[in-house]
């Protein structure tokens, strides 16, 4: 298996693009099967705060299917998980993005993943950025791109939530300070906080 390493300082805007530079994938599977190891969790955000207010949208999901697909130059898998919120919990610019609704199902991509290219494996794997689990409720900070979202600086923006408090879907050892910070908060603090700072008043 051919191994390719890209360690990406940061995602564009639209998860269908990427900031640094990386072969096209469709060149590299001439050579046989690519594994693709990758970094994702930038900005670095130093705090609950700005999460929220950098987010177009924070909401409580859960993941209900999923579909890897290929970015359109090449560069890397995606995965894009179709996800039925159960409730928003902010919108910090109510007159530039719209409301999701309970009960909506909404698309979020995150890189990463395992296809076939051209009928050869390729597995693009996210150190930072672990696969989500299906039917698990999860806190996602979004930022909208077109008809789908992306988690705010990775897996910074995911939260899983279990016996009461919200769990960094950053991986065991990560020293990011959203982590470091907030990693088995009471989610009903946690609700609070994000509501609170996240629904400008009127």
């Amino acid at each position: 298996m051919r191994v390719s390493v890209a360690i990406l300082a940061s995602l564009l805007t639209a998860l269908g693009g990427l900031s640094a530079s990386a072969a096209d994938l469709r060149e590299e599977i001439k050579q046989g099967p690519v594994l693709r190891v990758i970094q994702t969790a930038s900005p670095e955000l130093p705090g609950l705060g700005p999460l929220i207010i950098q987010s177009d949208v924070v909401v409580v999901g859960e993941v209900v299917a999923e579909r890897p697909r290929l970015a359109e130059d090449g560069s890397i898998v995606l995965t894009d998980y179709t996800v039925v919120v159960r409730e928003m919990l902010a919108r910090p610019e109510p007159d530039r993005v719209p409301a999701v609704a309970a009960g909506q199902r909404i698309t979020i991509s995150k890189p990463g993943g395992q296809m076939q290219v051209g009928g050869v494996a390729v597995n693009v794997e996210a150190l930072d950025f672990p696969r989500l689990e299906w039917l698990v409720p999860y806190v996602f900070f979004l930022k909208q791109t077109g008809d789908t979202y992306e988690p705010l600086g990775g897996a910074q923006g995911v939260w899983r939530m279990r016996d009461g408090r919200v769990y960094s879907h950053l991986p065991e050892g990560s020293t990011l300070p959203v982590r470091r910070l907030y990693n088995r908060y009471g989610v009903k603090d946690f609700f609070l906080w994000v509501r609170g700072t996240g629904n400008p008043r009127r």
